[in-house]
């Protein structure tokens, strides 16, 4: 009788053991769990973060696509009004030469009042052109310079992107080995 007394003692022992053990694990199990589903909602807010940078990174690019048309757009215009000007300073200077040399030839003698008329308005003309061509590079300059600032901000957007998406594999990693750890101890639970 005593023999079975000490083994049920011996019995309630082990089974107060396995109690506890099974709490333990029951417990680190708990704690486990929400460790991973604090990872999980970390890896949604760093998914949420990084659509957001995308939609970001998206509307910067397409913003510098247009800077950069316009900038080309400008360059362009630059060019063909050089070359307009270029022209008629040509034209100019023959349509003096031609006027100069029928002056000479029908007689007249006020070829100076002549002169001092074409230099004149070949001068308001030059001043013109000259004004229109500094604006144009004036806006050339700004739209660079714009399209420099757009082109730092989009590279710091692509970083910070780079960032978060090693930020969420990181966490998405560390929620896989979690995963793994609570599987582990719930199956330690089972067995005890």
């Amino acid at each position: 009788m005593q023999k079975q007394v000490q083994e049920l003692a011996d019995q309630r022992l082990l089974l107060l053991s396995y109690n506890q053990n099974l709490e333990a694990a029951t417990s680190e199990i708990q704690g486990k769990t929400k460790e991973l589903n604090a990872a999980h909602s970390r890896c949604h807010e760093l998914e949420s973060q990084l659509l957001q940078e995308k939609e970001s990174v998206g509307s910067l690019e397409a913003e510098l696509t247009k800077e950069r048309k316009s900038l080309e757009d400008k360059l362009s215009k630059l060019s063909c009004f050089k070359r307009s000007l270029f022209r008629r300073k040509m034209s100019m200077i023959a349509e003096l030469t031609g006027n100069l040399a029928s002056s000479v030839e029908g007689g007249e003698m006020d070829i100076y009042a002549l002169l001092d008329d074409e230099i004149s308005s070949t001068g308001t003309a030059l001043k013109s052109n000259l004004h229109k061509h500094n604006q144009l590079e004036a806006d050339i300059e700004k739209l660079k310079e714009s399209l420099h600032q757009k082109d730092m901000g989009l590279r710091a957007a692509h970083k910070a992107l780079d960032a978060k998406d090693q930020e969420l594999k990181a966490s998405t990693e560390k929620v896989g080995y979690k995963r793994e750890g609570t599987e582990q101890n719930g199956r330690f639970a089972e067995r005890s």
